[in-house]
């Protein structure tokens, strides 16, 4: 069975508390298995992992921490950027509900 890649894109949902360079420094230590890259862009961490993490899995690793996350399958920068430009100008959901983490605060 083939491993299936895929891109996290993780966004805090209290930019004052949890800004989004202490959500990158944290997701750095919370993923080191798989990990192609983790990097900053336009206000959200993107993670590029070589395997899809179950959803149950990614719900233990967040904790209570306040995030939401959108698993995504790009494998580029530019599809990345087709993606951005799709969900900006259609309507159309990439967010399962059960991948939104709220924080208990």
């Amino acid at each position: 069975m083939a491993t299936v890649t895929s891109t996290l894109v993780i966004q805090t949902l209290d930019k004052n508390e949890f800004p989004i360079n202490m959500a990158y420094v944290v997701m750095k230590q919370l993923f080191t298995y798989g990990v192609k890259d983790i990097s900053v862009k336009k206000g959200s961490v993107l993670i590029s992992l070589s395997y899809t993490p179950k959803d149950s899995t990614l719900l233990k690793k967040m904790g209570n921490l306040p995030v939401k996350y959108t698993r995504i399958q790009v494998h580029s920068e530019e599809e990345l950027g087709l993606l951005e430009k799709a969900v900006q100008k259609y309507n159309f959901n990439i967010i399962n509900d059960d991948e939104i983490i709220k924080s208990e605060h």
